[in-house]
């Protein structure tokens, strides 16, 4: 703490080594990102380098590393086509299926659409506590033979929307991911609709990581 009636010091300089670290996070935030490991390829010391990064972009470096891997974690959430949707089964056992769905990034919601019979249904009036997971994105790097592939992992609480405007505009968000025309989504809905329901995942934990498939 600065002495009383002194202001606080001003960082000036290192701006090259602070856009330096900040790359290699970028780059790297899927690997074990240490202050140590940050602070080296700043070529500073640790303890200088945290404090120069808190003052440079207002928060540490782990902080930024969460939300780079955040981010990372729901853009992969966005594009993906299909994720596992878990729910509590019979018996105490897990119940893990396919789904299409769609992500609301905006609101941290996700939907998918359901028949208005089944395990899963049956499941999901006894307990609304889920897990969704998507994984994708694969990519291989120079010199290596196994790719590198991202996962994210939600948890959350699920409900059956109940409104029938809400269900068919949120079923027409979900097609249209989907379908390559209007005219298919269209028809699709005239016909199908009424035997659809609509579920609703309020997003309460989100992570994501990416591992080497080897």
């Amino acid at each position: 703490m600065p002495a009383a009636g002194t202001a606080p010091a001003v960082v000036t300089g290192h701006f090259d080594e602070m856009k330096r670290a900040k790359k290699y996070i970028d780059k790297n935030y899927a690997h074990d990102l240490s202050l140590p490991v940050i602070a080296r390829a700043a070529s500073l010391s640790p303890v200088y380098f945290h404090r120069l990064f808190c003052k440079y972009y207002g928060l540490t470096p782990a902080e930024y590393v969460r939300n780079v891997r955040i981010t990372a974690a729901k853009e992969l959430l966005l594009n993906e086509k299909r994720g596992i949707l878990a729910v509590n089964g019979d018996d105490g056992y897990p119940f893990a299926l396919p789904v299409n769905y769609f992500y609301d990034m905006e609101n941290g919601k996700i939907y998918f659409h359901s028949a208005k019979v089944g395990h899963k249904v049956d499941s999901l009036k006894k307990s609304d506590k889920v897990c969704f997971t998507v994984y994708g994105s694969s990519q291989y790097k120079e010199g290596e033979w196994a790719p590198y592939t991202q996962s994210t992992i939600v948890f959350g609480r699920c409900h059956l929307i109940q409104d029938a405007a809400m269900t068919e505009e949120k079923v027409r968000t979900l097609a249209e991911k989907y379908y390559p025309d209007k005219s298919e989504i269209d028809e699709e809905i005239a016909q199908s609709i009424r035997a659809v329901q609509l579920y609703e995942i309020t997003i309460e934990h989100l992570t994501g990581k990416q591992v080497q498939e080897r």
